[in-house]
C-alpha cells in the first residue's frame, strides 16, 4: 500500500478518534444537565402546571440522563464482552426511547418561567423553544444515530428520533396557550425533523430517492401493481351494487370551507401523514431491512417487502385508541396489502415518489361516499369486510406475482444502489489516486 495513503488512514483514524471523543464530552455535559435540572426539580418542586412537578417525568429525566451518561463511558466505546455489548443495547434502547422527550419536557418547563416571570409573547417562545430543542439534541443525534452501526439499532433510533422530533411542538405548553394543529411552526419542525433522519441515511449509505425510475422497468408489471390499490376508493361505497353504478361522486374529504383551510389541510396530509409514513417505512425502514437480509434477489426482495408490510400494518394498532377492535384489525390488514404493494412498487421503479402520491390520493379522496367519515370510524359492515378482504388479497397476489414473475433488472438496481453502504467517498478517491 502507497505510503501516502498509509498515513491518510491513519490521520483519519486519528480524526475520527478525536471527533468520538468531543461527541461523548458534549453528550456527557448534557446527560449530567438532564440529572441535575431533574434532582432540582425535585427539591425546589416548581408549581402543579410545570411538566417537572410530576414523579413519572421527574423520573424518565432521571433515567435518560443517568443512562446517556453511562453510554460515555470508555468500556462502551469499544465492547469487547458480551454483557458490555448487550448493556450498552439496552442503555441506547432506553435513551433513545426518552431522550427528545426529555430534553423538550425541559425547555418548555424553562419557557414556562420565562412567560410567567416577563409574560413574554407565547408565540416568541415557541419558536425559541423549538429551536433551543434542536440545538440541545444534536449531541445525541450524533452520539445514538450518526455514529450507530448495529442495523436493528439503526432502525429504531431513526424511527423514534423521526417520530419525537416531529411531536416537540405537541410537549411545548404554557400555561392555556398550545401550538395550534396546522400552525408554521409544526411546518418548520417537520421539515427540520426530516432533514436530519435524511442526513443521518445519507450518513449510513442510503441515498434520498431520486425522482427517475429504474432501467428495464416494464409498465404493464407497473400498472399492475398501481390499479388494484385504486379500487380500496371504493370502500366508502356501502354496498357491492353502490360500487358498479355509474356514474360515481368523487368528494375530497376536507375540514372547513374556504380555500386556506382546504389547502392547508391537503398540505397537512400529505406532508405529516402521507409523506411521513412513506419515509418511515419505504425509505428509513425498507432500505435498511434489504441491505440486512440475505439471499437472492427475489428472496431479499419478498423478505423486505413481507417485514416493512408487518410493520406498517402494525403501525395502524395504534388507532385501537378511537376505533372499533373489528375495525381496526380490519385497517390493519389493509395496510399490510397495501404495505406490500407499495414496496413491491418502491423496490421495483427505484423510488417513494409513487407511492406518497398514491398514498396521498387514497387519504384524500373517497369515491361515492355515504358520508364524510373514515369507513372505519365505526362497527364495519359486512360489505366492508367482504370489500377489504378481496382487494387486500388481490393486492398481496400481484405484489406476489410481480417478485416471481417479472425480470429481476429492476429490482437488482434498487439493491445496487442501497449497496453504497461503509464506502467513505474520500477514503475511495485516494485509494483510486495513489494505487495506481
Amino acid at each position: 500500500m502507497p505510503l501516502k495513503l498509509i498515513i491518510y488512514e491513519n490521520c483519519m483514524e486519528a480524526n475520527e478518534m478525536n471527533k468520538q471523543k468531543s461527541i461523548n464530552r458534549w453528550f456527557r455535559w448534557e446527560s449530567e444537565l438532564l440529572v441535575m435540572t431533574g434532582m432540582g426539580a425535585y427539591f425546589f418542586k416548581p408549581g402543579s402546571e410545570f411538566y417537572l412537578s410530576s414523579k413519572l417525568q421527574l423520573l424518565l429525566i432521571l433515567i435518560a440522563g443517568t443512562c446517556g451518561g453511562l453510554l460515555t463511558i470508555p468500556c462502551f466505546d469499544r465492547p469487547r464482552s458480551i454483557w458490555q455489548r448487550n448493556f450498552e443495547i439496552l442503555l441506547k434502547v432506553i435513551v433513545n426511547l426518552l431522550y427528545v422527550i426529555a430534553i423538550s419536557t425541559v425547555i418548555s418547563d424553562v419557557l414556562s418561567l420565562l412567560w410567567e416571570s416577563f409574560k413574554v409573547a407565547p408565540n416568541l417562545l415557541f419558536y425559541l423553544g423549538s429551536f433551543l430543542v434542536f440545538i440541545l439534541i444534536l449531541p445525541g443525534y450524533f452520539k445514538l444515530l450518526i455514529d450507530e452501526k448495529r442495523p436493528t439499532l439503526r432502525m429504531l433510533a431513526v424511527f423514534v428520533f423521526y417520530f419525537t422530533s416531529i411531536q416537540i411542538t405537541g410537549v411545548l405548553g404554557l400555561g392555556n396557550h398550545y401550538v395550534s394543529q396546522f400552525a408554521l411552526l409544526n411546518w418548520l419542525v417537520f421539515i427540520i425533523g426530516t432533514s436530519l433522519v435524511i442526513l443521518a441515511m445519507d450518513s449510513w449509505g442510503y441515498r434520498f430517492p431520486r425522482f427517475r425510475f429504474n432501467r428495464g422497468i416494464n409498465y404493464w408489471w407497473l400498472a399492475l401493481l398501481v390499479f388494484p390499490r385504486f379500487l380500496f376508493m371504493f370502500g366508502a361505497a356501502g354496498s357491492w351494487r353502490r360500487v358498479i353504478s355509474l356514474p360515481v361522486t368523487v368528494k375530497l374529504a376536507t375540514i372547513g370551507h374556504g380555500l386556506l383551510p382546504i389547502t392547508i389541510y391537503i398540505g397537512s396530509t400529505i406532508l405529516f401523514i402521507c409523506f411521513k409514513e412513506e419515509l418511515i417505512f419505504r425509505y428509513l425502514f425498507l432500505n435498511q431491512i434489504l441491505a440486512a437480509v440475505k439471499g437472492s434477489t427475489r428472496a431479499r426482495v419478498l423478505k423486505a417487502a413481507l417485514i416493512t408490510s408487518f410493520l406498517f400494518g402494525a403501525w395502524h394498532l395504534q388507532n385501537f385508541s378511537y376505533q372499533t377492535v373489528g375495525a381496526t384489525l380490519l385497517q390493519v390488514t389493509a395496510a399490510f396489502a397495501m404495505g406490500m404493494a407499495f414496496a413491491i412498487i418502491c423496490l421495483y421503479t427505484g423510488t417513494i415518489w409513487i407511492t406518497i402520491f398514491m398514498h396521498s390520493v387514497f387519504d384524500l379522496v373517497v369515491v361515492d361516499p355515504i358520508n364524510s367519515q373514515s369507513p372505519f370510524a365505526g362497527q364495519p359492515s359486512a360489505f366492508l369486510i367482504e370489500f377489504i378482504l378481496i382487494t387486500s388479497a388481490i393486492q398481496i397476489v400481484v405484489a406476489l406475482l410481480t417478485i416471481h414473475l417479472a425480470k429481476m433488472r429492476p429490482f437488482e438496481q434498487t439493491i445496487r444502489d442501497n449497496q453504497l453502504l461503509n464506502s467513505p467517498r474520500m477514503t475511495k478517491h485516494w485509494v483510486t489516486e495513489y494505487s495506481k
